[in-house]
């Protein structure tokens, strides 16, 4: 498969098309670290909740990764555009509290 190269123009578009599942991959991974963070004992049985934070939040990586956008951090909600400039490859980079893509 090749790998898709956005325009900021595209890079935008597609921002605010997974806007929606970008703010549920970042709650969901914030959730999953304070599950495990409260539970004392990491030896210990890990409640069937943590389960489906896990599961949505997996769905909810394949679904960005799927429009050809990277993570580069769930914590922060922050994604990598591959796009190219003059000649080179490089990203445009957006945090999802950001307006708009504007880096790269």
């Amino acid at each position: 498969m090749s790998m898709r190269i956005f325009t900021p123009r595209s890079a935008r578009e597609c921002a605010g098309t997974i806007l929606p599942v970008a703010r549920l991959m970042r709650r969901l991974f914030r959730d999953m670290v304070n599950s495990r963070d409260g539970a004392g004992n990491l030896e210990g049985p890990v409640d069937r909740a943590y389960f489906a934070l896990v599961e949505g939040f997996r769905s909810a990586v394949g679904r960005i990764e799927a429009e050809g956008v990277r993570i580069q951090n769930p914590h922060t909600g922050f994604l990598d555009f591959p796009a190219m400039r003059e000649g080179r490859q490089v990203v445009l980079c957006w945090s999802i509290d950001e307006p708009s893509v504007a880096y790269w």
